[in-house]
């Protein structure tokens, strides 16, 4: 199993985001490249970034902190955020990124995804989508669409439905 260490990147700092609100988040280190390291020398094999900004703009926006991240770092990395076009892709694969991930064009531009699969083939996992995207229920935009919330529970039904909860006579 390869575990894939997290950094989202926000404003150029290490974030976390309360239910994806952009407003509600908590930073947790200002040196993006720090925080590579650390996961590296921790025995990370892989890193996984997120431009948090921009997948809500639609174009890269923290992309001092993912080259200093880069410069920082030499295992495998991967970024997600921001990624919408040919241009982009190509741009931070030659950069050093080994995949990026292509989430709202996914759904929104699927033969993007055919063109970058096959413009990049030395690379054959160069190019990934999440598994909303492939099941086409990514949220997009950042995941500023509204999500469906489960209203409170209602007696008698909810959990019971599942197998293990059914009622035994």
């Amino acid at each position: 199993m390869i575990l894939y260490p997290a950094i989202d990147l926000k404003d150029g700092n290490c974030v976390r985001l309360l239910r994806g609100d952009m407003e509600a988040a908590t930073v947790f280190g200002t040196d993006p490249a720090a925080q590579a390291r650390a996961f590296q020398d921790a025995g990370a094999e892989w890193l996984h970034l997120v431009d948090l900004n921009g997948a809500f703009e639609g174009k890269p926006v923290n992309a001092a902190a993912v080259e200093a991240i880069l410069a920082a770092t030499n295992i495998p990395t991967q970024l997600g955020g921001g990624i919408r076009d040919m241009a982009t892709i190509r741009s931070w694969l030659e950069r050093g990124l080994t995949r990026v991930i292509l989430g709202t064009v996914a759904v929104e531009n699927p033969d993007l995804v055919r063109e970058a699969a096959d413009a990049f083939p030395a690379a054959s996992r160069s190019v990934s989508t999440p598994a909303q995207a492939r099941s086409r229920r990514g949220l997009g935009h950042g995941s500023r669409r509204e999500r469906h919330r489960p209203g409170p529970p209602v007696p008698g039904r909810g959990r019971r439905r599942n197998h293990l909860y059914r009622h035994r006579p």
